[in-house]
C-alpha cells in the first residue's frame, strides 16, 4: 500500500477530543480570608477532575502546581499533568483578581482506538477491503498518548484489498492542535 494506492491524505477534525480547555472560569481562592495567592490544591484537583471526567475509569491521572501563584488579572502560570505516565503542560490564566481561572493542555490528549477506527474508515472507503490499524506511539499507554501539536506517529495499516491483493503500509499521523484534531497520509 505505497503512495501508488492514490489514498488521499485526511484531515480529520475531533478524530480525539479529549481536554482542551475547562468549560467555565473556576474560582481558585486561597483559604476563607483574603489571600494574595491561588489556593493551588484546589486547583489541581480542579485539572484533574476534568481530565477523569474524559479518561476511561482507573486511568492514572495526577497534577501538580506550583504552591505560590500570585493572583493577578491576566497572568498565565503552568501546572504538570501526568495520564497514564506521559506528561503535559496545562496553561492556566487568570480571568480577573478574584482568581477565576481557565486552563488548557498544551498538549492533545489522544485515544487511540479512534485514530486507529478513523484512519481503517477512510482507508476502506478509498481502498475497498478488510482493513485493520494499529498504533503505539513511542511513549503511548493504556490506549492514550499524550502528545504536543506538531508530533508526528506512524501507525501500521494491514488487510486485504476487495480483489484479495495483502497489502501494508503506514499512515502517517500529525497531531494537528492541543484540541485532539489530527491528520494522516497512508504511504
Amino acid at each position: 500500500m505505497g503512495t501508488e494506492t492514490g489514498i488521499e491524505p485526511h484531515r480529520r477534525r475531533n478524530a480525539l477530543v479529549v481536554l482542551a480547555a475547562s468549560g467555565g472560569a473556576l474560582a481558585i481562592l486561597a483559604g476563607c480570608s483574603v489571600s494574595s495567592n491561588l489556593d493551588s490544591a484546589k486547583l489541581q484537583d480542579q485539572i484533574t477532575q476534568e481530565v477523569q471526567a474524559v479518561v476511561p475509569e482507573g486511568t492514572e491521572v495526577s497534577v501538580s502546581c506550583p504552591s505560590d501563584i500570585a493572583i493577578s488579572a491576566g497572568a498565565t502560570s503552568e501546572c504538570t499533568m501526568n495520564v497514564a505516565g506521559q506528561t503535559a503542560q496545562v496553561v492556566v490564566t487568570q480571568e480577573d483578581s478574584e482568581g477565576n481561572v481557565v486552563f488548557e493542555s498544551a498538549s492533545a490528549i489522544l485515544f487511540l482506538d479512534q485514530a486507529q477506527d478513523e484512519i481503517t474508515k477512510e482507508v476502506t472507503a478509498q481502498i475497498p477491503g478488510n482493513w485493520t490499524t494499529t498504533c503505539a506511539p513511542p511513549g503511548s499507554s493504556s490506549g492514550i498518548y499524550v502528545a504536543p501539536p506538531g508530533t508526528t506517529f506512524d501507525c501500521v495499516v494491514s488487510g486485504t484489498t476487495a480483489g484479495g491483493e495483502q497489502q501494508e503500509g503506514t499512515a502517517v499521523v500529525t497531531v494537528d492542535d492541543n484540541k485532539g484534531n489530527i491528520s494522516f497520509s497512508v504511504q
